[in-house]
C-alpha cells in the first residue's frame, strides 16, 4: 500500500511541476521544453512503478530498473535546472542521517 502511494506521488509530482509554482524561476522553467520532457518522463516512471505495485511485483530487476530511471531523471533535471543544489540537499542529508540511524523526522 505504501509503495503504491509513493508511486502515485511520483506520477503526480511530474504533473504538478509542469505548472509554475511560487519559486523565483518556476515561470521560466515550465516554459522550457526540456523541463516539460523531464517532468513528463517523471510521471511515466511513476506510472511504471504504479503498475508494479498494483501487481505486487517481486521482480527485483524490474523495480531496480524503475528506480534507476527515477534517479537518472532527477539527477538530469537538477543538473540542467538547479545544479548548485541537487535535490535541495534532501538525498544527501537523509542518506547521511539514515547511515547513522537518525530519523529524518527528528525523533
Amino acid at each position: 500500500h505504501l509503495v503504491g502511494n509513493s508511486a502515485y506521488e511520483i506520477v503526480l509530482a511530474g504533473a504538478v511541476i509542469r505548472h509554475p509554482g511560487t519559486g523565483p524561476f518556476d515561470a521560466a522553467w515550465v516554459k522550457e521544453p526540456e523541463w516539460q520532457r523531464l517532468a513528463q518522463e517523471l510521471s511515466g516512471i511513476g506510472e511504471e512503478a504504479v503498475k508494479l505495485a498494483a501487481a505486487k511485483s517481486t521482480d527485483e530487476a524490474a523495480w531496480r530498473a524503475v528506480g534507476d530511471r527515477l534517479i537518472a531523471n532527477c539527477l538530469e533535471c537538477h543538473k540542467q535546472f538547479k545544479p548548485e543544489i541537487p535535490s535541495e540537499g534532501i538525498l544527501r542529508g537523509s542518506t547521511e542521517r539514515q547511515s547513522r540511524g537518525i530519523s529524518i523526522f527528528g525523533y
